[in-house]
């Protein structure tokens, strides 16, 4: 039997506390007590302080706290770390920010690097949920990861076969303590669509290629695509065209809109020719097409669809100057009177084109003189009054014609007609001479 009862002070991060104890049950000698205000910050050692002065047995003797009692505890206030990273496929390098995934990878392998403690108090978890995928795609019940090590565990993702969306992972540990930690995160972006061309649009205004400058094409992709480069695209001639095509000289911006440019046309004759007409000759036309063998992949690594594209725009090319066929009624040669000179131009022409004559004589048709005829059309007349020679202002030979006009795109036609360039005046009558003969008679 012993008289008296201890006391018992806790110091832990400087912060002193008094315990009460209490014999329980009475008579017992076991004192018991609550520490209550175990400071929540920091990691920190307690140290006890027993005082047992105060009890001594029936004999008097004083009470002596024992050898080998505990007079200290470790306190752990701080919660383990974990760094997560992921490796696609069965093997490589485990990277914090993965591309995403397609089907044909197969595994997404999510790792946990635990780190603020030297062990764990248990298996780690990890709990996967998506607004795309449901069972069987995903697993979405908690799941014990493997250990790879003390501090490293992992755990193999299955890439769903169909679909695109994302896959979120919860990855939970506690250390020997009781700490927690959670970390939760979008372990895989799933994407099994493959992507498509949308668009292939001019640049700029133009539609009509009349010069040597290449064009350019805006290429508009269904998601970013990758490893787009000049061989990624292949130029597409019309029918209506002749001449080699340019190359594709460059490709710039992304990763959804591409900027495609082409070099020179090259000069003429030579280049790359054709006579859009202003629409008569709808083939003639220089494109770009997309070669979905390369190596061009959305960021999955899906191949391009062989899809074509919901817009498809062309150039049109238009490199052949309007060229003019004349005739003349009455034909050649003409005589003093009327001439109606009929001009036949190659292509449709905006406006009338306008007509000059250069004759023997010292009076011509210059400046050109208007025609008559229908802007949009391609036949023109003018009526050409021949005087009669008089040795000066008019004088009979060769007359010469020039016919002056500009298509649709701006390029003016050749003066010199392709035939009927010329017609021969003859106003002079013929001179009658009247002989006479005798017979060769004497008398």
């Amino acid at each position: 039997t012993v008289t008296g009862a201890p006391s018992l002070t806790i110091t832990a991060n400087s912060i002193t506390t008094t315990i009460a104890l209490t014999e329980t049950p009475a008579g017992s000698r076991l004192w018991r007590g609550r520490y209550a205000d175990i400071p929540v910050y920091l990691d920190h050692t307690a140290t006890i302080a027993l005082d047992v002065s105060g009890i001594s047995d029936q004999a008097g003797n004083i009470a002596q706290v024992a050898n080998g009692s505990v007079l200290s505890f470790s306190v752990d206030n701080i919660e383990p770390g974990v760094t997560v990273t992921y490796r696609i496929g069965a093997t490589g390098d485990f990277v914090s920010a993965p591309r995403a995934v397609r089907a044909a990878d197969g595994t997404m392998t999510v790792k946990a690097t635990f780190t603020n403690t030297a062990s764990l108090g248990g298996t780690p978890t990890i709990q996967l949920s998506s607004t795309s995928f449901t069972d069987p795609a995903i697993t979405t019940t908690k799941q014990q990861m493997t250990r790879e090590s003390d501090l490293v565990w992992t755990f193999a993702i299955p890439v769903p076969s169909a679909g695109d969306g994302g896959i979120t992972a919860t990855v939970r540990g506690q250390d020997p303590t009781g700490n927690t930690v959670t970390d939760t995160h979008e372990a895989l972006t799933v994407d099994n669509s493959v992507p498509k061309v949308l668009t292939i649009e001019r640049v700029g205004a133009t539609t009509v290629l009349t010069g040597a400058t290449g064009p350019a094409f805006t290429v508009t992709f269904s998601e970013p695509v990758e490893n787009v480069t000049t061989s990624s695209f292949s130029v597409a001639k019309g029918a209506g065209t002749t001449g080699p095509a340019p190359v594709v000289s460059s490709v710039t911006g992304g990763p959804v809109d591409w900027t495609v440019t082409l070099g020179s046309l090259g000069d003429l004759p030579g280049g790359l020719s054709g006579d859009y007409a202003n629409g008569t000759r709808p083939t003639a036309t220089l494109g770009l097409a997309v070669i979905p063998a390369g190596i061009t992949t959305d960021r999955a690594g899906n191949p391009l669809s062989t899809a074509a594209p919901d817009l498809n725009e062309n150039y049109f090319i238009d490199r052949v100057a309007p060229t003019f066929a004349v005739t003349y009624s009455p034909a050649s040669p003409v005589r003093a009177g009327n001439v109606r000179i009929t001009a036949t131009s190659s292509e449709p022409l905006p406006a009338v084109p306008t007509i000059y004559i250069d004759q023997p004589g010292t009076t011509d048709i210059n400046p050109a003189a208007p025609m008559s005829g229908t802007a949009g059309g391609n036949v023109f007349t003018y009526e050409y009054s021949v005087l009669t020679a008089t040795g000066a202002s008019y004088i009979d030979g060769t007359a010469t014609v020039r016919v002056f006009g500009t298509d649709y795109h701006g390029t003016p036609a050749g003066t010199t007609p392709t035939s009927g360039g010329t017609f021969e005046i003859d106003t002079t009558a013929p001179a009658v001479t009247l002989a006479y003969s005798d017979g060769g008679s004497a008398n």
